[in-house]
């Protein structure tokens, strides 16, 4: 029985995995119809922020918080890990706006010269604002998996994709570069809300 659990579960993660894969695929593709290999390009840059910011801020919670919430004896100290990482995000909320605030250009140079800094740095604080969001939603979706629930995080997942995927196009054609740097975070957040919406549902006690 717990065998027939393990593998049940192993292919329900799986084939989110490859569902949230191909709306990441469709994505993509809108972003080059619509936007060429620049937005291709700007959409790589987004991403380099978001995967230098997003391990910084984390402190390597993520996987902490799965461990904690897994052996944690009593409904009484989960409560007193999900506080702790509620607690971790003001941390990480004032220090991701010092980092908007006093290093954003620096980065906006960085990524695209000189010349075209100035340019991009609106975009380049969007996606900063936007590693915040996906910060959160990964630090829920620990928890969520903390307490072995595969299906909810699963689900969670493929939303998030989904979500990113049929905004992708409105978003762009509406905003263009803007809309890119949007995009970045946009699932994120669909997830994050989800996320706290089932959180909220299995420890409203």
């Amino acid at each position: 029985m717990q065998e027939n659990r393990v593998v049940s579960s192993l292919g329900i993660a799986v084939l989110a995995t490859v569902i949230a894969t191909i709306f990441g695929i469709g994505t993509n593709k809108i972003v080059a119809v619509y936007m060429g290999t620049d937005g291709i390009a700007l959409i790589g840059f987004f991403r380099r922020i978001i995967g230098l910011i997003v391990p910084i801020l984390s402190f390597g919670s993520t996987t902490a918080i799965v461990r904690l919430i897994s052996l944690a004896p009593s409904s009484k100290q989960i409560s007193q890990v999900i506080e702790s990482v509620f607690n971790m995000f003001i941390l990480q909320f004032f220090t991701i706006l010092l980092i908007i605030f006093f290093f954003s250009k620096y980065l906006s140079i960085y990524l695209f010269g000189d010349a075209l800094a100035g340019a991009h740095l609106t975009e380049v604080r969007v996606v900063l604002s936007m590693s915040y969001i996906i910060i959160l939603h990964q630090s829920i979706i620990s928890i969520i998996s903390g307490g072995v629930n595969i299906k909810a995080v699963s689900v969670i997942n493929i939303f998030t994709a989904f979500f990113t995927f049929i905004f992708a196009y409105p978003i762009i054609s509406n905003l263009g570069d803007m809309g890119v740097a949007l995009l970045s975070g946009s699932g994120g957040f669909a997830g994050l809300i989800l996320g706290l919406i089932y959180l909220n549902f299995i420890y409203r006690d």
